[in-house]
């Protein structure tokens, strides 16, 4: 496992260096991409709608539940000594930390507090009075709980962990990154995000679930189906 779990981490390191190159040469992508969700006037495709705040209210309340599950099975394992719905307690500790360390530290507190790049309905470009800034530099357009990286996105994103849990079934792998990448578009639809937040996201959180499990778990997790 640990020669293939190699293999994933260099090819998340060389996606994200290529995404990097890219959106840094081009940072048009990013205005491309926001500006076909854009309907004029400030607003973007799902711009204050029901659906948006009912999509939102329902990812947070996901987030929240499974986080909660996470912590209550690690107690019962504890408390137990034994393996709680197929897991250890190693394995509790780890998804717990794929969400806390990817979404939580990498995500929110290292970038969006620090970054300070203004969202898309914020920039001049689409109706906002903030300056547009590329992926990847500094900017002071924006105080706090900023554009780069998508934290909702990295929450969702860090359900990989599930997947390599259950023993890296194809399926599953396919379906986390695939939700990740829907939870992204969500919020580029509401003019929260750009395309470049959503993809980074996604390599940030990847590659910390990936050294996570080399650190946490040594050995091929068991069928947990």
């Amino acid at each position: 496992m640990n020669a293939r779990l190699g293999r994933e981490i260099g090819a998340t390191v060389a996606f994200g260096l290529v995404a990097a190159i890219l959106f840094v040469a081009l940072p048009q992508i990013d205005l491309a991409a926001a500006r076909a969700l854009y309907l004029g006037d400030n607003r973007f495709v799902l711009s204050g709608s029901p659906i948006a705040v009912i999509w939102a209210e329902i990812t947070r309340t996901v987030a929240q539940v499974t986080v909660a599950a996470l912590a209550v099975g690690l107690i019962l394992t504890l408390v137990r000594r034994r393996a709680v719905l197929g897991l250890d307690w190693r394995r509790y500790v780890f998804l717990l930390l794929c969400f806390g360390v990817g979404a939580g530290i990498v995500a929110n507190a290292i970038f969006k507090e620090n970054w300070g790049r203004a969202r898309p309905s914020q920039t001049v470009e689409f109706g906002g009075e903030k300056q547009f800034t590329p992926a990847f530099v500094i900017a002071d357009q924006c105080p706090r709980n900023c554009s780069f990286v998508s934290g909702d996105s990295a929450f969702a994103f860090g359900t990989l962990g599930f997947a390599l849990v259950a023993g890296r079934r194809r399926r599953y792998v396919l379906a986390a990154l695939g939700f990740g990448l829907v939870v992204g578009f969500g919020r580029m639809l509401t003019g929260s995000h750009f395309l470049s937040d959503v993809i980074f996201s996604g390599v940030f959180t990847v590659l910390t679930v990936l050294i996570l499990e080399r650190l946490l778990l040594p050995r091929s997790p068991p069928d947990s189906a």
